[in-house]
C-alpha cells in the first residue's frame, strides 16, 4: 500500500469503519512506515483530546440556524431572529 492510500484510510481506521482486508493492509503499512504511523498516532491523540472536552449545549441561535437550514415553516421568522442576533453580535 502506498502512503497516499494509507492516509485516505486513517480516519476510517480510527473510527473502526474499515473492512477486515483493508484494515489489515493499513495496519501492515503502519507497521513498516514511520511517517504514516506518526500521522495515525497524531490522529489518535487528537481524538483522545477531543473526547476529554466537556459536552455543552449549543446556544439558542445555533438551534434557530438549524431550523432555518431545514426549511421549517417558520424559516422567515427564524431568519429574522438570526439577523437580529448577528446584528447585536457585530455592533
Amino acid at each position: 500500500m502506498r502512503c497516499e492510500d494509507c492516509h485516505g484510510h486513517l480516519l476510517d481506521l480510527l473510527y473502526g469503519e474499515l473492512g477486515d482486508e483493508t484494515r489489515a493492509g493499513v495496519e501492515a503499512h503502519l507497521a513498516g512506515c514511520e511517517a504514516c504511523a506518526g500521522a495515525y498516532r497524531r490522529l489518535c491523540a487528537g481524538q483522545a483530546w477531543a473526547e476529554r472536552l466537556p459536552v455543552e449545549e449549543p446556544p439558542p441561535a445555533v438551534e434557530l440556524a438549524g431550523l432555518a437550514l431545514t426549511g421549517t415553516p417558520d424559516a422567515r421568522a427564524v431568519d429574522g431572529v438570526l439577523l437580529a442576533h448577528r446584528w447585536r453580535f457585530f455592533h
